[in-house]
Parts: structure tokens; C-alpha cells; sequence
């Protein structure tokens, strides 16, 4: 079953009142495309990275959902762009066409702190297997291989990026309980 923000009205109305208290407006999507994984899916999916053949997919893939920075961004991403000691990375975000600190979550933290030592450390891109650019349309492909592992049906990369959001609200409203 997929969980939307539709179907959890906690989720919406904490949502709702961020967004009062913010200086930007609610923001929209078309929710008719709108999807978030559950928290059964997300184990599924991450389990199911742990056994791909590309590794440097499944690691960039892992570190979108658990940090919720976009797939496109992060695929830019070079190694003196982290700070691992600041548990930071200054990521070029495409949208804005800059760079952003974003600070890193203990389990993107600890991910990329492991990435690190797994024989990644010299390509010069931070999930590049060589110097070339990744190819967003193979790690796509990646994606869909590791749904179809994990048994749920195939993902977007902002699919990736708004079930990060919705984990991460859920956590914030348990830790509000």
C-alpha cells in the first residue's frame, strides 16, 4: 500500500502549520503523482541497494533517501565538497545554480563516512566510478532494478526526495510526542 500526506492527517497538519510559520507559501505538487514510500518499502529498498552490482548508484541512491538532497545534485557531488568532520557538504544545487551547505543527517553521516573508506576516495566525483559525469538515465535504471528487487514498483528521484521529507516529519512528530 502506498502511504500519501493525503492519507496521514497528523503529517498535514504539521505540514500545514511549518509552512504558516514560513515565509514561503504551501507548497504544490500533483499529487496525483505524488508518491511516498513506507516505512516497510524504505527497509525493502535499502536492503535491496546493499546487493546491487552498481555500487556507486546504489551508495548515491541510499545517501538521496536518507538525506533527502536530490539524486541530481548529489550526482555532482566531489569528494572536497564534503566535510565529514563539519558533517557537511557544500552541494551545487541545479535549481539555483549555487552552492548550499547542507548539513549531514547522523545516518548520511555515517553512510558517507563508510563510502569513504570503501576504495571511493580517489575518483574525484563522490559516487563516480571514474571522472566522467554520471549518467542520471543508468542510475535511473539502477532505481528501478533495486525496487524490483525490494518487491515495490518503480520509483523517481523525487520519489526518493519525498519520502525522505516524510520520514523525516514523521520522526520530528514522534520526537514532538
Amino acid at each position: 500500500m502506498t502511504t500519501t500526506i493525503q492519507s496521514n492527517p497528523s503529517i498535514l497538519a504539521a505540514t500545514i502549520k511549518h509552512w504558516q510559520t514560513a515565509d514561503q507559501g504551501i507548497p504544490t505538487t500533483d499529487l496525483s503523482k505524488a508518491r511516498y514510500l513506507t516505512p516497510a518499502e524504505i527497509t525493502a529498498l535499502l536492503l535491496a541497494s546493499r546487493t546491487d552490482p552498481k555500487i556507486g548508484h546504489a551508495a548515491l541512491l541510499t545517501c538521496a533517501l536518507l538525506s533527502g538532497i536530490s539524486v541530481r545534485d548529489l550526482a555532482l557531488a566531489r569528494w572536497h565538497d564534503l566535510d565529514l568532520d563539519g558533517h557537511s557538504i557544500d552541494s551545487y544545487v541545479i535549481a539555483s545554480g549555487g552552492y548550499e551547505r547542507r548539513l549531514l543527517n547522523p545516518p548520511t553521516h555515517a553512510l558517507l563516512h563508510r563510502w569513504q573508506f570503501e576504495a571511493r576516495a580517489f575518483f574525484d566525483l563522490l559516487f563516480g566510478e571514474d571522472a566522467e559525469q554520471i549518467d542520471l538515465d543508468d542510475v535511473q535504471a539502477t532505481l528501478n532494478r533495486i525496487a524490483r528487487v525490494a518487491g515495490i514498483p518503480a520509483l523517481s528521484f523525487d520519489d526518493l526526495q519525498r519520502s525522505h521529507e516524510y520520514i523525516a516529519l514523521g520522526v520530528a512528530l514522534c520526537d514532538a510526542s
